[in-house]
């Protein structure tokens, strides 16, 4: 072989030039094997097709291989620089900087492997346990100290709104949760979220980094967090999990250490079966959802309080206690209102009605129409376009603004979507079935219960819509949160029916 290449001095020239790496094992290397390519056809011009090494099997792969190695053991008994040594790309943002606590926080959402069963009642009475498809968990931790600061457990799919109350979270003060579950406790010290200033002000992360999906996207959640939660938001290649590595170890971590143990527990294979993680069923625990919250709060206060080895073995508490102790933040006042602008929109909808249609000012959103006493009385307003704000968390009443952007008069949703508070996407869901054809409100006193009424029927002749019926019956109808009532609303802001005098025909009216 050597003397094949010592024949020529281009060849030569050739071979002793190249200094990339060489091949090891079954391993593919591109540059090595253009050179083999290169070295098969200058010999093959030279001394033909035939010659030797182009005989062998491999053309002669193995001899130019070997002849390397002996030439760079040359090289290295010389001093001579064997390869090249290409620097390190920056392919992240630590590459360029060092990161400090609480400047960078990773976001992501992760489909828990728990299998769950939720028990639904029959016409006759009895229940039958369906399966629901997914459990989302949403986290937001801090690249540096591992801490973290906000989690949001969803029943199926996770949807823009459900960004939105994960960094609301983040933004109030953490309260410990009334714990229902017997023998369950709060590990000693245990705690999420950041502390307050007298102030109002709470730090916050300069850097928001996530995946590209479409709910971090979505206008609602850009807008909201650029508006109130500030900073950059830094939105990377979805399904690369290793551009959120932290984000894949806690997940990891909570799922063996935690989750699992659940009822109905499974690690999935490699060839896509479930393998159960435990010897608890899941039709033998059917859904408890203040349970699952309960268990869901203890474990993540618990991690925030755990060794962490990337730490040496401190706890992302105690890192991110000590870095609040330097007061290097960067803090904004104020949290609480910017916590509830994160799920405020404003809107700009036009006052119909009047004595023209014979019926009293109102404002239409979403399909449900909004009345106040004092719009009642502002006929003249009539056809004017007006500023609104809509929280979309909860959108059983807007709020009318003056020009002055004040708020002018609080709007209550009419029957049948004044009772039970609901989102932005289960009004649209609700909508968009009634659209179809699928689904009427038509002489319903609560729009939502009655939707819960059709997802519950269609889940015990199909089972699609059992991840439909788990989130509004486990999650919005049990809601505590205040219903509008006489006793708990002002009194100038009442919806009061006075009933018309004279003769009238309610054959084509829709209210």
């Amino acid at each position: 072989m050597t003397r094949v290449i010592q024949s020529d001095p281009q060849l030569k020239g050739m071979i002793e030039a190249y200094t990339g790496s060489l091949p090891t094992g079954k391993a593919k290397n591109r540059r090595f094997d253009a050179l083999h390519k290169a070295f098969v056809k200058s010999v093959g011009e030279l001394h033909g097709a035939n010659a030797y090494p182009l005989g062998t099997a491999d053309k002669g792969r193995r001899q130019l291989l070997r002849y390397l190695r002996r030439l760079r053991r040359k090289w290295l008994d010389a001093g001579a620089p064997v390869e090249d040594r290409p620097q390190a790309n920056a392919n992240s943002l630590r590459d360029f900087l060092e990161l400090r606590p609480l400047e960078r926080v990773e976001f992501d959402a992760h489909a828990v492997d728990v299998e769950l069963r939720i028990e639904v009642e029959k016409p006759d009475g009895t229940t039958a346990l369906l399966s629901i498809r997914r459990l989302t968990l949403l986290t937001i931790i801090c690249t540096v100290t591992r801490y973290l600061l906000a989690h949001l457990l969803v029943l199926g799919e996770y949807n823009r709104l459900h960004v939105l109350r994960v960094f609301r979270k983040a933004l109030l003060p953490w309260r410990p949760r009334e714990l229902l579950v017997p023998g369950l406790s709060y590990p000693k010290g245990a705690r999420l979220g950041l502390p307050v200033d007298s102030r109002g002000g709470i730090a916050r992360p300069i850097i928001i980094a996530g995946d590209n999906a479409m709910s971090h996207h979505a206008t609602i959640a850009r807008q909201g967090l650029h508006r109130h939660h500030r900073g950059l938001l830094n939105f990377g290649r979805a399904k690369s999990p290793e551009a959120r590595g932290l984000q894949e170890a806690f997940f990891y971590l909570i799922e063996r250490g935690a989750l699992r143990g659940l009822p109905g527990g499974f690690e999935p294979g490699s060839d896509g079966k479930r393998r159960p993680a435990n010897a608890l069923r899941a039709e033998d625990y059917p859904l408890q959802w203040q349970a699952l919250q309960d268990t869901m709060e203890v474990v993540c206060a618990g991690y925030n309080v755990t060794p962490h080895n990337g730490l040496h073995q401190r706890m992302p508490l105690q890192a991110v206690d000590a870095h609040l102790a330097t007061g290097w933040l960067r803090e904004v006042s104020e949290s609480e209102r910017d916590a509830r602008g994160l799920t405020t929109i404003r809107i700009h909808p036009t006052i119909r009605g009047g004595s023209g249609s014979g019926r009293y000012p109102y404002i239409e959103y979403q399909g449900a129409i909004y009345r106040s006493e004092k719009l009642r009385q502002a006929r003249s307003r009539v056809g004017e376009k007006v500023n609104a704000e809509v929280d979309v968390d909860d959108l059983t009443s807007i709020v009318l603004l003056d020009d002055h952007g004040m708020p002018w008069s609080r709007l209550q949703a009419l029957p049948p979507w004044h009772r039970t508070p609901h989102d932005l996407h289960l009004r649209q869901q609700i909508n968009r079935m009634r659209n179809r054809a699928l689904f009427s409100v038509v002489g319903a006193d609560d729009a939502v219960a009655a939707y819960a009424d059709c997802c519950r029927a269609a889940a015990l002749n199909q089972h699609r819509t059992v991840d439909a019926y788990a989130r509004v019956s486990q999650e919005v109808l049990p809601s505590t949160r205040a219903v509008i009532t006489p006793e708990s609303s002002p009194s100038e802001e009442q919806e009061v029916e006075v009933p018309r005098t004279g003769r009238t025909s309610f054959a084509t009216r829709r209210e």
